[in-house]
């Protein structure tokens, strides 16, 4: 199929009057516009509005899926140590170093991790079980995981913790 040259416009026609018709009569308002024109008709304007909206909800979902990663990351943490007093958990030694602790435990956990920051995460870690070890003494029960042993998750921990305080009625 051939487009014969009468049916064809004449787009440098159309960009010097913008509001002329293909057949030649005149528009009302332009029939093109240039990109800020545009964006200052009330089209213009609602579609810029709905493009941030789009914005807004792309970045929060990509926030909440980031949220989740980290919280899933966080629950499949595993335990190097942990302290128990009976069926309660005092305290927990994570495997990457960090260290959970209750505030009735009895131990300053804050100032046993500053006097231990600028050892390496190994050495931290070894400094950090024997300095609790020592700090609750007879008072706690710890159980060690090694590096390549399997331990419980602060997922499988904080589980273990529900359960109690809905056994003793508290928390």
């Amino acid at each position: 199929m051939q487009i014969s040259p009468a049916s064809q416009g004449n787009f440098s026609a159309l960009t010097s009057n913008p509001s002329r018709r293909a057949d030649g009569s005149q528009a009302d308002a332009p029939l093109l516009y240039s990109n800020q024109e545009w964006l200052n008709t009330e089209a213009g304007k609602a579609l810029a509005a709905r493009r941030q909206e789009n914005d807004a909800d792309l970045a929060a979902a990509y926030d909440t899926q980031a949220r989740q990663a980290e919280m899933t990351q966080q629950m499949n943490m595993e335990a190097d140590t942990v302290f128990r007093r009976g069926d309660q958990i005092l305290a927990v030694l994570y495997k990457d170093g960090s260290v959970y602790w209750h505030d009735n435990a009895g131990v300053n956990i804050s100032q046993l991790s500053e006097a231990n920051r600028y050892l390496s995460q190994n050495e931290y870690r070894m400094a950090m079980r024997q300095s609790l070890i020592q700090a609750f003494g007879a008072n706690a029960v710890s159980t060690s995981y090694g590096l390549h042993q399997k331990a419980p998750t602060q997922g499988d921990l904080m589980a273990e913790e529900r359960s109690y305080y809905a056994r003793i009625g508290g928390r």
